[in-house]
């Protein structure tokens, strides 16, 4: 296991390259020039090489794997604080990672990835003074792995927008300095506190409805904060962090004039805080890489702001803002990235224990335990995955609250009984809190809002209610909102706010969902629908972990059900991932896998088959139409599903065994049809031939049996479409 492997030292690389991107530089050592390549050729003679490896050019190492986990290495010297591009080839998907070593020989995890291409940046901790780097066979028992040409470049910090800092250095005499406190550098403070919130402060001017970067070094966690002062002299307040490496973003309000930044002990009455490098630099606005999402004019799919359409592949990962760092979500959001998902559906407040339950920081969502006194530091946080998402092309499907920790008949803070609050209390924290998080993420275009989880809303309608209004209220109604539900239920599809239909089916193997989506999918008025929660792959059939685990096909299996049978997107899942399961967090539902692990599980890798099918193919006219199977359908894992253009131009038809059916060719357009089987584990479409179109007509799979499904593809040969599953 992988797991096992992190307390070793040896690591297998090929042809690695890191860019160091800024920041962190011991000035005591000379600074690599830009550009250079800090890892040496793989035929140096400095890498650690494994008996079953072998170098096969100057910057090439050729793994015959004969094991698990059989890895060459290499360990280098890197500073903190500072981010670094890493690229290798990988072009039989071995698997290369990574750890930080700090001064006390503590390993952290940075990365793992088996894409070909490995593209990626990290950022180094305070602590950190060396890096391993490994090119390993990962979990693969066996198989030929070839790494090529592994870079580590030192690259200047890029030029921040705007590019000018506009805070004076605090040896500059601008400063107001505490009487505790010392200017210990050219850009630097010492305070030694004597008592709760001894600032050091300035004031500068600053522009109104302007966008602001600003960081600041912050390594004894001390206070950060700011507040903007308006032409009246009122001052309204902007941020507040004790992180090590502050970094964020705000936009000033239209009135505003100035801006107050202190540097302070906080609520701390003693210790030692020094404060590095603040800078406060003006960014210049940029188009977003997302659109704002809104529904298609016939109401079955999303579509961006310009009308392009938007095939919804989502990932599940609830416990993203709670149980993993910085780091960690940037390397999982990159991984996600590069394996084609542009949602990932997460929740606000902890998942598992609510408000009680403090992220991996210890940061906890409210104070007080109350609802209507939000942690700032703890919204921070999600801020900074969010826009990290953001700069990947990712949207966020947000849950603002799990419901069934706090919506519930026994329990949670908008229960009426919590605390003997009553009804009116109640309804009101609900608003408070979806107008909170709408005004915080209205000017983000990659929210999706998601009301509920896993729980139905008999009982509480008024609770949902209230949210949603306080959602749309909040961001103006520039989001699209959803609810996630226990199961299937559709219970608010007539209601203005819901914007489209989000099932729960259930981690059952052949659970029918095909069922649940066509139910949704003849409701009138028409609204988009999705499978929001099928089958998780690696979970326990049926929840018990004495059952066997649901596979990457009873994943396919279920995504192409849903999808074919009127779902205008799809939604994966993995037992281990959603849950962030790691070594310091008990297993739910038999999670056996740590998670960072698990993200090269075959079924998410798999997905972008699906998505790569759907986008080659006009599918905003796309309809599920089970009338085109004729013969050879099945009411058990084998069921046929079947979709096609409304203009018949083209059709997909899924059978999850393979085998022999047949297709009423009469239901497209044209007079011939070409015709293909495309691949749903590797997504190869392999041509059949050019048909005519003359009633109907059989086809056998190339291959027949569960696990050995295969989509059907049917083409007006007038069309000219491409190859299934390229653009």
């Amino acid at each position: 296991m992988f797991s096992d492997f992190k307390n070793t030292n040896k690591i297998i690389i090929n042809n690695v390259n890191v860019t160091q991107e800024g920041g962190g530089a011991n000035p005591e050592e000379p600074e690599e020039p830009s550009g250079t390549d800090l890892l040496p050729n793989i035929s140096s003679g400095q890498w650690t090489i494994h008996q079953s490896a072998a170098v096969t050019g100057t910057d090439e190492l050729t793994l015959h794997a004969d094991g698990v986990w059989k890895n060459t290495s290499i360990s280098i010297e890197i500073r903190p604080n500072t981010t670094y591009h890493f690229t290798a080839e990988n072009p039989n998907n071995g698997t290369i990672y990574a750890f930080e070593v700090d001064g006390s020989s503590v390993q952290t995890f940075i990365f793992i990835s088996t894409n070909e291409a490995v593209d990626l940046t990290f950022t180094t901790k305070s602590s950190t003074q060396s890096l391993i780097l490994a090119l390993s066979s990962g979990e693969s028992p066996s198989g030929t792995f070839i790494f090529k040409n592994p870079t580590l470049v030192l690259e200047e910090k890029p030029e921040e927008p705007g590019g000018t800092d506009l805070l004076p250095n605090i040896s500059s005499g601008q400063w107001t300095i505490h009487q505790s406190a010392a200017v210990t550098g050219t850009d630097e403070l010492t305070l030694h506190a004597d008592g709760v919130w001894k600032n050091t402060s300035v004031s500068i001017e600053i522009e109104p409805n302007t966008t602001y970067h600003f960081t600041a070094e912050n390594p004894n966690n001390g206070t950060i904060y700011a507040f903007e002062v308006d032409d009246s002299s009122v001052q309204t307040f902007v941020f507040i962090s004790t992180n090590e490496a502050v970094d964020l973003t705000f936009t000033t309000k239209s009135s505003t004039q100035s801006l107050i930044l202190a540097l302070s002990s906080g609520e701390s009455p003693s210790g030692t805080f020094i404060f590095k490098n603040p800078t406060l630099v003006e960014e210049e606005p940029e188009e977003p890489i997302n659109q704002d999402l809104k529904i298609s004019s016939n109401g079955r799919f999303l579509v961006k702001a310009d009308g392009t359409p938007f095939f919804y592949m989502a990932d599940t990962g609830w416990s993203l803002f709670t149980r993993i760092t910085k780091e960690e979500a940037n390397m999982y959001l990159e991984d996600r990235k590069n394996k084609g998902f542009n949602v990932i559906q997460a929740v606000v407040v902890a998942q598992f224990t609510g408000i009680t339950q403090p992220n991996v920081y210890g940061q906890l969502a409210v104070h007080n335990g109350d609802v209507n006194q939000p942690n700032e530091t703890y919204y921070q946080h999600i801020d900074w995955v969010i826009n990290k998402a953001a700069e990947k092309g990712i949207y966020i499907a947000l849950l603002p609250v799990w419901a069934s920790s706090e919506v519930t008949p026994n329990s949670g803070i908008f229960n009426p009984n919590y605390q003997n609050q009553g009804w009116t209390t109640a309804t009101s924290k609900a608003y408070n809190h979806g107008y909170f998080l709408g005004n915080r993420y209205k000017n983000h275009s990659n929210i999706i809002w998601v009301l509920g989880g896993d729980t139905n809303p008999p009982g509480f309608e008024s609770i949902y209610r209230s949210m949603a209004q306080g959602l749309h209220d909040g961001d103006n109604g520039r989001h699209l909102m959803t609810y996630h539900p226990q199961f299937m239920n559709n219970y608010f599809h007539n209601e203005s706010w819901l914007d489209f239909n989000m099932a729960q089916t259930n981690h059952v193997f052949d659970s029918p969902n095909y069922n649940a989506m066509r139910t949704n999918y003849n409701l009138i008025p028409p609204k988009p629908t999705i499978d929001g929660e099928p089958r998780y792959e690696d979970i326990p059939h049926n929840y018990n972990t004495a059952n066997p685990r649901i596979t990457d096909f009873d994943v396919r299996q279920a995504q192409y059900w849903a999808l074919f049978s009127g779902a205008f997107g799809i939604v994966y899942g993995n037992n281990n991932v959603w849950q962030m399961y790691e070594p310091q967090y008990p297993p739910w539902i038999g999670a056996n896998i740590y998670w960072y692990n698990a993200l090269n599980r075959p079924g998410a890798a798999q997905m972008i088959h699906i998505r790569k099918l759907i986008e080659s193919r006009p599918f905003l006219t796309r309809i599920p139409d089970q009338s085109l199977i004729i013969s050879g359908q099945r009411s058990d894992g084998g069921h046929i599903v079947s979709t096609r253009a409304s203009d018949g131009s083209y059709a997909f038809v899924y059978s999850p065994y393979g085998g022999t059916f047949s297709i009423n060719l009469n239901k497209l357009s044209g007079s011939t049809v070409k015709a293909y089987w495309y691949n749903p584990k590797n997504g190869v479409a392999t041509e059949i031939g050019k048909l005519d179109k003359s009633g109907n007509r059989s086809f056998t799979a190339p291959n027949a049996g569960r696990g050995n499904d295969w989509v059907l593809v049917l083409d007006d040969t007038s069309k000219n479409y491409n190859t299934p599953g390229t653009l």
